[in-house]
């Protein structure tokens, strides 16, 4: 890299790459200058959308997600026949900012340069998130039938989609869209990124009992581990939710689970809880 840059120390594409590889080891601040310093020498539109993409990318990365959404903003302003930065400014939207109807605008504008299935899927995902937080907060439960009559993405896949993003969690006390969905058949054991696993263990470290018992009553394990093995009792110990984990252990939750070698019991004395060192210690029948 220091070669190419004596060659050519201030072209464009060589600091690009140089940004790159800063970006990739940890530089945050020389990184993003260096992004700045390359598009300044750059005079065609798609470079520079695509390099302000990958600014975008860095930025997100390092959890500046304001800088993030205006480097993707200007990239789809930049050449707005690229459709990749029109997608990508719609799915940061949707799944950085949790902003489904800004991110439906963005997705729109990239229908009228050509319809793609990935503008579908992502317009389908946003209106399904749209309708959750209009049913979550004015009680209207009928939309949902239309939506699933036109859209590419199914309620299911909707609702594990979101309890992946933070900003997107329908699943975080919100178990009236949960249940609505069981209720129309959604199956809660998909494979992928997020399984029903995960879902529990998302519940439990939330502490939202509703959802927990939604998912156990629709079949899930209830020691069933989720990524990097999270064990669902321990999520509901470390959540502080006294209720979630008795309720676990009342549907056959082992209490003797360990993660790291350490027992739900274990947790909660390091917590200092006292009532759930005494509902654990009640069901273990351990000494404090």
């Amino acid at each position: 890299m220091q070669r190419a840059e004596m060659l050519a120390p201030r072209d464009p594409d060589v600091m690009l790459m140089r940004a790159t590889l800063l970006s990739a080891q940890g530089e945050k601040a020389v990184a993003e200058a260096q992004f700045l310093h390359a598009l300044e020498g750059m005079t065609d539109a798609q470079e520079r959308a695509l390099a302000r993409l990958a600014l975008g990318e860095h930025l997100t990365r390092n959890g500046d997600l304001e800088g993030a959404q205006h480097a993707f903003e200007a990239a789809a302003k930049e050449d707005q026949a690229l459709l990749v930065a029109q997608l990508r400014l719609a799915s940061f939207l949707l799944f950085e900012r949790g902003n489904s109807d800004a991110a439906i605008e963005a997705v729109e504008r990239s229908r009228r340069a050509r319809a793609t299935f990935e503008a579908s899927r992502l317009r389908s995902l946003a209106t399904y998130l749209t309708w959750a937080v209009q049913c979550e907060t004015a009680g209207r439960y009928e939309g949902i039938a239309q939506i699933a009559q036109r859209s590419t993405s199914t309620a299911e896949e909707a609702f594990v989609t979101a309890a992946g993003h933070k900003p997107l969690a329908i699943l975080r006390r919100q178990a009236k869209i949960a249940s609505l969905l069981s209720q129309r058949k959604a199956d809660l054991h998909l494979e992928g990124r997020w399984t029903a696993a995960d879902l529990l263990n998302v519940a439990c470290a939330n502490g939202d009992v509703d959802s927990v018992k939604l998912l156990l009553e629709a079949g899930v394990d209830p020691n069933a581990a989720g990524q990097d093995q999270a064990i669902p009792l321990i999520s509901a110990v470390l959540s502080g939710s006294q209720a979630t984990a008795a309720y676990l252990i009342e549907r056959g939750a082992d209490p003797e689970r360990r993660l790291d070698g350490r027992t739900a019991l274990d947790y909660a004395r390091d917590a200092g809880d006292w009532g759930l060192i005494r509902m654990l210690q009640a069901r273990t029948k351990r000494s404090i």
